[in-house]
């Protein structure tokens, strides 16, 4: 049971909010016509070749990609007024298909496993969104992650389906938590992409090169032809100057991602290297909003469809014991890694 409100610390579109013409559902085949426009069924209305031709006409369902091939620039303004009033169509007879499409953005949604390392399910298991109690004490199942209903208009969660003033999520607030989930997912994926985490640098002090090597594309034989799928040779006075600071929180495994979702200190370093700049105005009420839920969160909800957590920082500076990405090939007696504070006290005294 959820023993606080979800409050909202980035404002989103609220999809309940969009015009509703009648209370009443009604099947878009018990209208004949809607703002002056007759309806037809959908493969009437594909049927119809002229692009121009088919803005008299409302289809009776929902398709996404009503007009597939594009329309003519010059009227594509026509076509943009035409499209408001056709989703306004599904939206009065509550079609079941543009339900589902705007069930999309929910966070119990069905989601490509692994997406954002599973922290829809991680947030819905963490706030226990899965049954409640009606005023006659009799439990209610709803459902469980991911949703099975997919029906934003038949959706258990709806806000005023609430039984007096049991806590209980709404169906606003889920929507608002699947933008929280992904802002946080991205998050971490930019901070996992930061080249100064990816990259290590093996360097000649002898001869004054430098080889630079992604580790995450090098040796990926997909990736060869790519941009850092191959090591790439530079100057040493052209290259160290500009090297990046390794970020000094690990994060090789689903663990270290569950520790950096559980620990204010860590979650803020992440945040104010990955968040973007609208959302890190927000930052302070995110790392709230996740320290409200450690108590519930499980490990074992997060997961991952790819082979992105990769961390160079294992090395630790000789010097300093800090995460390092530099390499000093002359040391062939020894591993010697230091970091971008340290290698030119190295070069001075070794070198």
């Amino acid at each position: 049971m959820i023993n606080k409100r979800v409050r909202n610390p980035y404002p989103i579109h609220n999809p309940s909010t969009s015009a509703q013409l009648s209370a009443r559902t009604i099947s878009a085949n018990d209208l004949q016509v809607f703002k002056g426009k007759k309806i037809i069924s959908f493969e009437q209305w594909e049927k119809i070749t002229k692009p121009k031709d088919r803005l008299e006409f409302f289809p009776n369902e929902y398709h996404e990609h009503v007009f597939m091939f594009g329309v003519p620039d010059n009227f594509r303004e026509d076509v943009y007024a035409w499209y408001k009033n056709y989703i306004e169509l599904m939206d009065f007879t509550k079609n079941p298909p543009y339900g589902k499409r705007k069930c999309r953005d929910c966070l119990l949604s069905p989601k490509i496993e692994g997406s954002y390392f599973g922290l829809y399910k991680f947030i819905a298991n963490a706030l226990e969104i899965t049954e409640y109690e009606d005023s006659n004490n009799n439990a209610n199942a709803l459902p469980t992650y991911p949703c099975q209903v997919v029906n934003f208009y038949s959706c258990p969660y709806e806000n005023d389906k609430r039984d007096g003033n049991q806590e209980i999520i709404t169906r606003n607030e889920l929507f608002v938590l699947n933008q929280i989930a992904e802002i946080i997912g991205r998050t971490l994926s930019k901070a996992l992409n930061i080249k100064g985490t990816r990259i290590i640098y093996k360097i000649d002090f002898q001869v004054g090169k430098v080889q630079e090597i992604d580790t995450f594309l090098c040796g990926d034989k997909y990736a060869h032809n790519l941009p850092g799928g191959k090591p790439v040779n530079h100057k040493l006075n052209h290259i160290l100057p500009k090297i990046e600071n390794l970020l000094h929180i690990p994060m090789t495994s689903l663990d270290d991602i569950f520790t950096i979702l559980t620990d204010k200190e860590k979650m803020n370093i992440v945040f104010q290297i990955g968040l973007d700049k609208k959302s890190l105005e927000h930052k302070d009420e995110l790392i709230e909003f996740f320290m409200s839920i450690k108590g519930n969160v499980k490990k074992e909800d997060l997961t991952t469809s790819t082979p992105l957590l990769y961390y160079v920082g294992k090395n630790k500076c000789s010097i300093c014991s800090q995460p390092a990405n530099i390499d000093c090939i002359n040391c062939i007696d020894k591993d010697m890694w230091l970091c971008v504070n340290h290698w030119k006290d190295h070069e001075t005294n070794h070198h």
